[in-house]
């Protein structure tokens, strides 16, 4: 139980891909604990953004490509099965048992789940800017790893599935 959480969770904006994951474990060195790496990850990210915009704009960093976790849609919007293999190696690298991911908006307001429930997807537009439309909601996360979608207009409160992937 690492940082008061049975099963560990990945947060981040857009998504880790496989190649980003690979060069943070890399980055951590080869005897890393998953927390190293996910370290190593922030480290790399604070990296990159470190400077004024002329300095970020030019970066070569891959984080800030494309694929990088700021950007990529990959594992919200590729085929299930495609989305399902790159998240589960993913998970592996980082020991962790879900990545919730924003980003990719929810058209319909309400948190999603892929791969069993392993891929968050938490963009619900709950700003009013987008759309006109305020879809409020919140993602509780219990300290055994279970996770709640909240939508505090309606009250509403949906247990999300977790079905571990076959390798772990």
């Amino acid at each position: 139980k690492e940082h008061g959480i049975a099963k560990p969770v990945l947060f981040v904006h857009a998504g880790v891909v496989p190649a980003v994951a690979q060069a943070a474990k890399a980055a951590a060195g080869p005897d890393a604990s998953a927390a190293d790496i996910a370290e190593a990850l922030n480290r790399i990210g604070r990296d990159a953004l470190a400077g004024d915009e002329s300095v970020i704009r030019i970066s070569d960093s891959p984080l800030l490509r494309d694929a990088g976790p700021f950007w990529t849609r990959e594992l919200s919007l590729r085929s299930e099965a495609t989305a399902c293999q790159k998240l589960d190696e993913v998970l592996q690298i980082f020991g962790a048992a879900r990545m919730v991911v924003g980003h990719t908006p929810q058209e319909d307001g309400r948190i999603h789940t892929r791969c069993g429930g392993r891929l968050v997807l938490g963009d619900t537009l709950i700003s009013a800017a987008y759309t006109g439309v305020a879809h409020p909601s919140a993602l509780e996360v219990a300290s055994d790893g279970s996770m709640m979608a909240v939508y505090p207009k309606t009250g509403e409160r949906s247990l999300l599935p977790l079905v571990p992937a076959r390798n772990g």
